[in-house]
């Protein structure tokens, strides 16, 4: 009777150290594919570093700015002279005063743009060119990586001090940070125009389908 209680005692010794050990290692796993899509090289490609990445996936702060480009009819006196210091930054303006986002908007903008299945990844260049909408300063531990956003093209690209311009499409990603401009800068007339387009597209689209 004691030999077979001791049995059963190391069978249940062996069953819970064996759920602890596949429990751990799940963990671990779930752990490296979580590193592995952030530390996605196509990402840290795109900003430049992986320190650069860092600062975009998790910020400690983001200022969003609405941009005009200086051929439009619209223009305030108000120059860009934020990152003066980046090159081909003299063709737009600033139009509104720097908004900084509320923790729940920060996570929501950086985890999409944090995200490779945001991007399209092509390697042929769309036949568009960019008028940028909106730019988001992220900062994190005294970094800074500038993100801007064209919604007519669906083009981002990225602006780092002493380093050269990137851009890619975010067009899997492009509804859901337009609906989050728009919540940040309800007054966007181009923003506005860009949305309201969209959804006329989308009623035409339907109404074909019928």
């Amino acid at each position: 009777m004691r030999e077979n209680r001791f049995a059963l005692l190391q069978l249940a010794v062996f069953i819970c150290v064996t759920t602890m050990r596949i429990a751990v290692f799940g963990l671990l796993f779930l752990s490296f594919l979580q590193f592995a899509e952030g530390a996605d090289e196509r990402l840290i490609s795109l900003y430049g570093s992986k320190g650069a990445y860092d600062v975009v996936a998790h910020p400690e702060k983001i200022i969003g700015y609405t941009l005009r480009f200086e051929a439009s009819p619209i223009v305030t006196p108000k120059r860009d002279a934020l990152l003066d210091d980046l090159e081909g930054r003299d063709e737009y303006f600033i139009s509104t005063s720097p908004l900084r986002l509320q923790e729940d908007e920060i996570t929501r903008i950086a985890s999409l743009l944090a995200a490779p299945g945001s991007f399209t990844w092509s390697e042929e260049p769309k036949e568009c060119f960019p008028e940028y909408n909106i730019r988001l300063v992220f900062e994190r531990e005294g970094q800074q990586v500038v993100v801007e956003l064209c919604f007519g093209c669906d083009i981002l690209r990225v602006l780092r001090s002493g380093d050269e311009e990137r851009v890619a499409d975010f067009d899997l990603a492009s509804s859901q940070l337009l609906s989050l401009c728009r919540k940040l800068f309800p007054k966007d007339r181009v923003l506005k125009e860009i949305e309201a387009v969209r959804k006329n597209r989308s009623r035409a689209q339907a109404l074909e389908k019928r």
